[in-house]
């Protein structure tokens, strides 16, 4: 398991449209087209504290925290997305 550290900030309202926090819109990225999308299991032990699923994003407010991805031991990713 890998994980991913992000932060999101929300510099403006989103209305009438809310802006929620999510783990769904990330993914790791290889070259060679390989995709790994957010794991569904996870340890807080490993990687606390986990960026939160599902809550909602005031405008001048931000979040931060880490994002699990379960993969192979040996494979790196190029990008995040």
């Amino acid at each position: 398991m890998v994980g991913v550290q992000v932060r999101v900030c929300v510099t403006q309202n989103t209305y009438p449209q809310a802006a929620d926090s999510s783990w769904s819109p990330w993914s790791l990225n290889s070259s060679d087209g390989t995709t790994y999308e957010p794991a569904t299991e996870y340890n807080h032990v490993l990687i606390p504290p986990l960026y939160p699923e599902g809550k909602p994003l005031s405008a001048g407010t931000c979040r931060k925290g880490w994002i699990p991805f379960q993969v192979q031991k040996t494979w790196r990713p190029e990008t995040v997305q």
